[in-house]
């Protein structure tokens, strides 16, 4: 994270991280990513005791959007659903569940 390369661990405020997550030019994903790489080197830093024990301020840094979905589900056709069966063969256990109107499978591969 060259952004940061030329400050210590214990000069990071949660906002000017947040400012600075904000305009990076990836998913929110990779934000959420980031943050947990600042976040662990601040706890590293906490337990070698380079700095006193207190809330870790990347824990303050919010990142928006990284709940949803960035590509739609795909679901299979009854007819894939079927073809993938047939080419598992017999090392399978199958099962489902109804929710409502929808049917839900899921196989267990032996």
């Amino acid at each position: 994270m060259p952004r940061w390369s030329e400050h210590r661990v214990t000069e990071l405020q949660a906002y000017p991280l947040e400012m600075w997550q904000l305009n990076l030019k990836v998913p929110p994903k990779s934000k959420l990513h980031i943050r947990g790489l600042l976040g662990s080197l601040w706890d590293y830093a906490i337990w070698r005791g380079d700095v006193p024990t207190q809330r870790n301020p990347v824990e303050l840094v919010t990142i928006k959007g990284v709940t949803k979905r960035v590509r739609k589900p795909q679901s299979l056709t009854a007819e894939q659903f079927h073809a993938l069966l047939q080419g598992i063969g017999d090392n399978r256990n199958l099962s489902s569940w109804h929710h409502g109107e929808e049917t839900f499978a899921y196989i267990c591969i032996t």
